[in-house]
Formats: structure tokens, sequence, C-alpha cells
């Protein structure tokens, strides 16, 4: 048992030893054909920034206040197939003052952010502020096609 172990391994050995390549490489092959087109994705054309003063925001009801927001940015080819996201940050009376909140938004006691954008406009909506006009807030609107 013991010398056919040793044989099996010696035959083992000389055959990877034995192994090689015969004769030089071959030209490289025919470039194969090209793939489909994959989907282009988003591109981000535009980030707007911007503040709302209180004296900016126009009363539409009681409690309700409206801001449109002018922008060249906001075209007919991403109302037909773009999006927008819009933002908001409290930077005079939030707890976290560098953060930014995606909208719509609801704070606890019913007041609500939201938004529409039609061609060249972004208006913003402040419900339910019962206390008075909306303090001073920045807006970040990310337009994407």
């Amino acid at each position: 048992m013991k010398n056919t172990t040793v044989f099996l391994f010696l035959l083992l050995v000389f055959g990877l030893i034995a192994c090689e390549k015969e004769g030089p490489v071959g030209p490289t092959g025919p470039a194969g054909p090209a793939g489909p087109t994959g989907a282009s994705g988003i591109s981000i054309i535009k980030i707007d920034s911007f503040d709302i003063q209180p004296s900016q925001w126009v009363l539409i009801a009681t409690g309700y206040y409206k801001y449109v927001y002018s922008t060249t940015s906001v075209t007919q080819q991403i109302l037909n197939s773009g999006a927008l996201n819009l933002y908001i940050k409290d930077y005079t009376y939030a707890v976290n003052y560098n953060a930014w909140y995606g909208m719509p938004d609801v704070v606890a006691g019913g007041v609500g952010w939201r938004y529409s954008f039609d061609l060249n406009t972004i208006s913003i909506y402040a419900d339910n502020f019962m206390n008075g006009i909306p303090r001073p807030y920045r807006f970040k609107a990310v337009i994407m096609k």
C-alpha cells in the first residue's frame, strides 16, 4: 500500500511538471458586439437655496401662508420628465439648525409644510400657523432630470 501511495504521488508530481504550453500565444480575437445602451440615470441640473423672511409670506387663509419662488430652472422638460425635491432648514429656532428636513413635513402640533412646482415657479405653503407669521426659514430645491 505504501508503494502504491508513493507511486501515485510521483505520478502526480511528474504529471504536473510535464504540463507546459506548446507554441507561442495566438493573436487576439476580434472584438465582440457592443452591448445595449443602459439608462442614462438622473442628473442634478440645479440646486437653488433661498431664504424666506416673515414679510414675504402671503396670507391665503387664517393660519395658512404661501410664498412663490421664481426660478428658470423649472423648465417644461423638468415638468414632463424630471423631479424636484424641496428641503427646509429652520436656522433661527430649531434644536438642530444645521439639519435639512425633506418636505412635505408636519411638525408636532399640526404645523405643516408642503410645496408644488410649475413652469418657472416653486410654491411653498405653510399650513396651520395659528400663532402668527412663520419666522425666517431657508429652503433648498434640488432639481433633477
